[in-house]
């Protein structure tokens, strides 16, 4: 029982006490009256201090709580917000990894025939790498040659009696390379070509000045190796490199015609 309480029934006993001298129904009535409000009045103020300290930690309560949720609310929109950056941050930098390349693949589309300034192409011979093109005009070795010429008119064309004993053969001289033909019945047929200079390249970006490694690279390991040579051989058909300190110094295409 809190102290109110007890204080309240003291006064009302001792009220008594000093009444005792008079009736016995005065002092009861009295003491009755006296009693039961001085009780009533310590029970209503217990109950109003009982509900003010619940309103008082329910509003803490409340309190704490919307301060919590505001604190977990305000963490997670900084962590989404985080997340969301860096993904951001990690697109942007794949994007500008791969401009670069998409940008030399356009530069090196079409043109005459120049390397690129990557990496030699890796692959293995195959027919294809027995033709050679140049301001977009292609020749094969054993093919025709007459387009080619109608295309990429030569600086210079010499001719002479074929050592075959038939036909005549030919020298055309191009910038950066010379065409060998062979002329019979009217048909010219390219039975080499030889690069003469870096600015051009084969159809993989091998050029003079690239490695042995960059060709084995390129073209693989498939070919036999003639002198100071390696030749890849296709049928009458080859592309041969001349390698001199394990650098490419000779880019021949030939094809044997007997």
């Amino acid at each position: 029982m809190k102290k109110s309480y007890i204080l309240a029934v003291c006064a009302a006993l001792a009220s008594t006490v000093l009444a005792g001298c008079g009736p016995a129904d005065e002092n009861t009535d009295v003491l009755k009256p006296d009693l039961t409000e001085a009780v009533t009045e310590a029970e209503t103020t217990e109950e109003t201090a009982a509900e003010t300290t619940a309103a008082e930690t329910s509003e803490t309560v409340s309190e704490t709580t919307t301060v919590e949720t505001t604190a977990v609310s305000e963490t997670t929109a900084a962590e989404e917000t985080t997340a969301a950056e860096e993904t951001k941050a990690a697109e942007t930098e794949k994007q500008e990894e791969k401009a670069p390349e998409d940008n030399g693949g356009s530069e090196n589309q079409g043109g005459d025939n120049k390397p690129s300034d990557g990496e030699p192409q890796s692959g293995s011979f195959g027919d294809d790498d027995l033709t050679f093109t140049f301001g977009g005009s292609s020749v094969t070795v054993g093919k025709d040659l007459s387009a080619f010429k109608a295309a990429v008119a030569p600086s210079s064309e010499d001719t002479a009696p074929s050592c075959l004993g038939n036909g005549e053969d030919s020298i055309c001289t191009f910038d950066h390379f010379t065409i060998n033909g062979y002329t019979e019945n009217g048909q010219c047929i390219a039975t080499a070509i030889d690069l003469t200079d870096s600015e051009v390249s084969t159809s993989k970006g091998i050029k003079l000045g690239s490695s042995k490694d960059d060709v084995i690279k390129a073209y693989g390991t498939g070919y036999t190796e003639r002198g100071s040579e390696i030749v890849y051989v296709s049928g009458k058909s080859e592309l041969a490199f001349r390698i001199s300190g394990d650098e490419v110094k000779g880019i021949s295409y030939n094809f044997s015609i007997l």
